[in-house]
C-alpha cells in the first residue's frame, strides 16, 4: 500500500511538473510573438526569411491579422505568397 501512493505521489508530481512545463512554454511563445508584434514589419520580415518555414508560419498564425499583413507586406512576393499558401493550406486541413 506505501508502495503505492509513493508511486501515486511520484505520478502526481510529475504531472505537476509537466503542467509547469507547458505553461512555461506557453508563456515564452506568447513573449516571442509579442517581440515581434512591437518590432518593424521590415524588420520581421527580414528575420522570417532566414526562419525554417515551418517555423515561420507557426508564429505567423499567432499574430493578429494587422500585423501579419503588415509583415507580409514587406516580405520579398515571391516568399510571402509561400507562407500565404501554407497558411491557407493549414486552414483546409
Amino acid at each position: 500500500m506505501d508502495e503505492l501512493k509513493i508511486e501515486m505521489r511520484d505520478m502526481e508530481e510529475k504531472a505537476d511538473d509537466e503542467a509547469k512545463k507547458q505553461k512555461n512554454n506557453q508563456l515564452a511563445k506568447k513573449d516571442v510573438i509579442a517581440t515581434y508584434e512591437n518590432m518593424s514589419p521590415k524588420n520581421a520580415a527580414l528575420i522570417f526569411a532566414e526562419l525554417k518555414e515551418d517555423k515561420a508560419v507557426a508564429m505567423l498564425k499567432q499574430f493578429k491579422a494587422s500585423t501579419r499583413t503588415a509583415i507580409l507586406e514587406k516580405m520579398d512576393p515571391k516568399v510571402a505568397a509561400r507562407y500565404t499558401t501554407l497558411l491557407t493550406d493549414q486552414i483546409d486541413e
